[in-house]
């Protein structure tokens, strides 16, 4: 399964974006960042990386995110948590079987 980045998401009624940016990599080897003033995420692209360390990494930015709406600035700075929880995350979406989590689009009835 592949974990769909979305283009943009709201948190807490804030719209962040989420932008590629190809020179990420290498600066101080980040594959990602996030602005949380801007509401900015940006990603490293899957080329030169594997897709799977772009989708991890977009669970981990959204972690920061959530963290800093809740007002955790503790747990905010708290990089091996945020890894930890992204990486289980991240195998529990990619190796479901079925729909862990089904969303239907906006324009969609309620079946």
């Amino acid at each position: 399964m592949k974990l769909v980045i979305p283009s943009s998401f709201k948190l807490a009624g804030h719209t962040y974006s989420v932008k590629f940016q190809k020179d990420l990599l290498t600066t101080d080897n980040e594959f990602g960042s996030l602005n949380e003033v801007t509401h900015v995420m940006t990603l490293q692209p899957p080329d030169p990386v594997p897709q799977s360390r772009v989708e991890s990494t977009f669970l981990h930015e959204l972690l920061h995110a959530i963290f800093y709406e809740l007002g955790e600035s503790e747990l905010d700075k708290n990089e091996r948590l945020i890894d930890s929880v992204a990486n289980l995350l991240y195998q529990a979406f990619v190796s479901a079987e079925g729909d862990l989590l089904k969303f239907r689009n906006r324009d969609e009835k309620d079946e």
